[in-house]
């Protein structure tokens, strides 16, 4: 019975992003199996600077989040939602990032470096000063986002700023 309760909770939170509105994420929340914080839903989450590394965050909300300095070095985000946040100077070295959302988030300044971005929606995103060495692309959607050396990527750009 406990279980149902959790999950119908969980469910609760991640389909009202209201509920999580500028909430400060517990820096002391162990990224452990047995720990207790919910990754799913960080709408709006205050986290700068915090070690993320290793995270796993499939599919979750970090939308118009402060993430800025975080370090999400090899973490699992496919599907995971970032539209509208603050990535600057964050670390994604080596995370898988296949499908991610990630329309209007600033990521000026942010490594990218060996990580997955297949398929991801980069749309308006602002990746000036971005390090993107050996980064994989393909498929991704750049139109109208800021490349790493300041030019506005054209329309229809997908996989490479034209």
């Amino acid at each position: 019975m406990w279980r149902f309760a959790a999950i119908a909770a969980l469910v609760t939170a991640m389909a009202t992003p209201a509920l999580a509105y500028e909430r400060a994420v517990n820096p002391s929340c162990k990224l452990e199996a047995e720990a207790n914080c919910n990754w799913g839903n960080l709408y709006r989450a205050k986290a700068k600077g915090l070690d993320l590394r290793d995270a796993a965050f499939l599919s979750a909300i970090l939308d118009e989040g402060d993430f800025e300095g975080a370090n999400f070095e090899q973490a699992l985000m496919q599907l995971t939602y970032m539209r509208g946040g603050n990535f600057k100077n964050a670390n994604f070295t080596r995370a898988h990032m296949h499908a991610t959302k990630m329309q209007g988030a600033n990521l000026e300044g942010a490594i990218l470096d060996h990580t997955n971005l297949t398929s991801s929606n980069m749309e308006g995103a602002n990746l000036k000063g971005a390090s993107l060495k050996n980064a994989m692309l393909m498929n991704a959607k750049l139109s109208g986002a800021t490349w790493i050396d300041g030019r506005i990527c054209a329309q229809g750009s997908i996989g490479e700023c034209k």
